[in-house]
Protein backbone atom coordinates (compact mmCIF):
# COMPACT_ATOMS: atom_id res chain seq x y z
CA UNK A 1 0.00 0.00 0.00
CA UNK A 2 3.11 2.35 0.67
CA UNK A 3 4.45 1.53 -2.74
CA UNK A 4 1.31 2.28 -4.16
CA UNK A 5 0.70 5.73 -2.44
CA UNK A 6 4.07 6.46 -2.99
CA UNK A 7 3.49 6.04 -6.80
CA UNK A 8 0.93 8.63 -7.03
CA UNK A 9 2.54 11.24 -4.94
CA UNK A 10 5.32 10.56 -7.67
CA UNK A 11 3.07 10.91 -10.44
CA UNK A 12 1.27 14.29 -8.78
CA UNK A 13 4.60 16.31 -8.22
CA UNK A 14 5.59 15.02 -11.81
CA UNK A 15 2.87 16.84 -13.20
CA UNK A 16 0.37 13.88 -14.09
CA UNK A 17 -2.27 14.72 -12.29
CA UNK A 18 -4.60 17.61 -12.66
CA UNK A 19 -5.30 18.85 -8.90
CA UNK A 20 -8.79 20.18 -8.02
CA UNK A 21 -9.28 22.57 -4.90
CA UNK A 22 -12.09 20.81 -4.00
CA UNK A 23 -12.93 17.10 -4.25
CA UNK A 24 -16.33 15.64 -2.94
CA UNK A 25 -17.49 12.37 -1.86
CA UNK A 26 -20.80 11.13 -3.48
CA UNK A 27 -23.11 11.41 -1.11
CA UNK A 28 -26.54 8.98 -1.12
CA UNK A 29 -29.47 10.54 -2.69
CA UNK A 30 -32.19 11.79 -0.41
CA UNK A 31 -33.99 8.90 1.16
CA UNK A 32 -37.37 9.70 -1.20
CA UNK A 33 -35.94 8.62 -4.05
CA UNK A 34 -34.39 5.55 -2.16
CA UNK A 35 -35.04 1.90 -2.17
CA UNK A 36 -34.04 -0.13 1.27
CA UNK A 37 -35.16 -3.73 0.78
CA UNK A 38 -34.24 -7.14 1.82
CA UNK A 39 -34.18 -9.42 -1.23
CA UNK A 40 -33.98 -12.59 1.53
CA UNK A 41 -36.48 -15.11 -0.16
CA UNK A 42 -37.87 -12.04 -2.42
CA UNK A 43 -37.86 -11.57 -6.27
CA UNK A 44 -36.32 -7.97 -7.03
CA UNK A 45 -38.65 -7.38 -10.18
CA UNK A 46 -41.59 -7.88 -7.85
CA UNK A 47 -39.97 -5.48 -4.69
CA UNK A 48 -39.59 -2.76 -7.38
CA UNK A 49 -42.86 -4.23 -8.81
CA UNK A 50 -44.35 -2.91 -5.43
CA UNK A 51 -42.50 0.15 -5.11
CA UNK A 52 -44.52 3.89 -5.21
CA UNK A 53 -43.00 5.43 -8.41
CA UNK A 54 -40.10 3.24 -9.41
CA UNK A 55 -39.11 5.68 -12.04
CA UNK A 56 -37.89 8.32 -9.71
CA UNK A 57 -35.71 6.01 -8.05
CA UNK A 58 -32.42 7.41 -7.94
CA UNK A 59 -30.50 4.58 -5.09
CA UNK A 60 -31.27 1.28 -4.37
CA UNK A 61 -29.73 -0.49 -1.08
CA UNK A 62 -30.04 -4.28 -1.20
CA UNK A 63 -29.39 -6.46 1.27
CA UNK A 64 -29.61 -10.52 1.20
CA UNK A 65 -29.31 -10.15 -2.12
CA UNK A 66 -27.23 -13.56 -2.87
CA UNK A 67 -27.92 -14.61 -6.40
CA UNK A 68 -30.29 -12.20 -6.92
CA UNK A 69 -30.93 -11.50 -10.63
CA UNK A 70 -30.58 -7.41 -10.87
CA UNK A 71 -32.04 -7.64 -14.94
CA UNK A 72 -34.76 -5.40 -13.56
CA UNK A 73 -32.66 -1.90 -12.09
CA UNK A 74 -31.82 -1.13 -16.04
CA UNK A 75 -35.63 0.07 -16.25
CA UNK A 76 -35.31 2.77 -13.32
CA UNK A 77 -33.91 5.73 -15.29
CA UNK A 78 -32.66 8.01 -12.90
CA UNK A 79 -30.48 5.52 -10.93
CA UNK A 80 -27.03 6.27 -10.46
CA UNK A 81 -26.39 4.36 -6.86
CA UNK A 82 -26.41 0.60 -5.81
CA UNK A 83 -25.20 -0.67 -2.90
CA UNK A 84 -25.70 -4.76 -3.19
CA UNK A 85 -25.07 -7.34 -0.05
CA UNK A 86 -24.89 -10.54 -1.17
CA UNK A 87 -22.01 -13.41 -1.00
CA UNK A 88 -22.72 -14.13 -4.15
CA UNK A 89 -24.19 -11.46 -7.23
CA UNK A 90 -23.96 -10.87 -10.91
CA UNK A 91 -23.30 -7.30 -11.88
CA UNK A 92 -23.45 -8.15 -15.53
CA UNK A 93 -26.97 -6.66 -15.66
CA UNK A 94 -25.56 -3.43 -14.59
CA UNK A 95 -23.21 -2.86 -17.23
CA UNK A 96 -23.39 0.36 -18.95
CA UNK A 97 -25.38 2.09 -17.05
CA UNK A 98 -25.33 5.77 -15.95
CA UNK A 99 -24.29 4.58 -12.45
CA UNK A 100 -22.27 7.57 -10.25
CA UNK A 101 -21.16 5.01 -7.13
CA UNK A 102 -21.48 1.43 -6.50
CA UNK A 103 -20.87 -0.48 -3.59
CA UNK A 104 -20.52 -4.43 -2.91
CA UNK A 105 -20.44 -5.83 0.58
CA UNK A 106 -20.92 -8.99 1.78
CA UNK A 107 -18.08 -11.03 0.47
CA UNK A 108 -18.82 -11.32 -3.06
CA UNK A 109 -16.27 -11.76 -5.82
CA UNK A 110 -17.30 -10.03 -8.80
CA UNK A 111 -16.54 -9.02 -12.22
CA UNK A 112 -16.91 -5.51 -12.23
CA UNK A 113 -18.43 -4.01 -15.63
CA UNK A 114 -17.75 -1.12 -16.97
CA UNK A 115 -19.59 1.90 -15.86
CA UNK A 116 -19.16 5.16 -18.11
CA UNK A 117 -19.98 7.83 -15.28
CA UNK A 118 -18.76 6.30 -12.37
CA UNK A 119 -17.16 8.23 -9.49
CA UNK A 120 -17.01 5.84 -6.64
CA UNK A 121 -16.26 2.64 -6.39
CA UNK A 122 -16.27 0.63 -2.73
CA UNK A 123 -15.26 -2.86 -3.05
CA UNK A 124 -14.12 -2.82 0.55
CA UNK A 125 -15.84 -5.84 1.56
CA UNK A 126 -16.18 -7.92 -1.71
CA UNK A 127 -13.44 -8.99 -3.87
CA UNK A 128 -12.90 -8.17 -7.90
CA UNK A 129 -12.62 -10.95 -10.23
CA UNK A 130 -10.97 -8.32 -12.35
CA UNK A 131 -8.49 -6.31 -10.45
CA UNK A 132 -6.75 -4.81 -12.98
CA UNK A 133 -9.81 -4.51 -15.44
CA UNK A 134 -11.79 -2.22 -13.18
CA UNK A 135 -13.82 1.25 -14.53
CA UNK A 136 -12.07 4.47 -14.11
CA UNK A 137 -13.10 5.91 -10.65
CA UNK A 138 -12.36 8.95 -8.93
CA UNK A 139 -12.61 7.45 -5.44
CA UNK A 140 -11.64 3.88 -4.89
CA UNK A 141 -12.06 1.64 -1.71
CA UNK A 142 -10.43 -1.72 -2.01
CA UNK A 143 -8.98 -4.96 0.31
CA UNK A 144 -5.12 -4.13 1.18
CA UNK A 145 -4.07 -7.44 -1.74
CA UNK A 146 -6.62 -5.62 -4.00
CA UNK A 147 -4.87 -2.77 -4.35
CA UNK A 148 -1.30 -4.67 -4.39
CA UNK A 149 -2.91 -6.60 -7.18
CA UNK A 150 -3.38 -3.57 -9.66
CA UNK A 151 0.05 -2.79 -9.28
CA UNK A 152 -0.25 0.85 -9.87
CA UNK A 153 -3.19 3.33 -9.65
CA UNK A 154 -6.09 3.20 -12.08
CA UNK A 155 -6.09 6.15 -14.13
CA UNK A 156 -7.88 9.08 -12.64
CA UNK A 157 -8.58 8.39 -9.27
CA UNK A 158 -8.35 10.88 -7.04
CA UNK A 159 -8.58 9.24 -3.14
Amino acid sequence: MADCVARVVARLRAGEYETEPFLHFPTDPAPDVTLHASLAGTDLAAVLGAAEEPHLLRAVHLRHADGADLTSLTMLPALGHVEVTAADVDLSPLAGLPLRTVRVAGGAVVDVPAWPRLVALDLGDARAANPRALPPAQFLTLHTDQWRALGSPPEGLAA
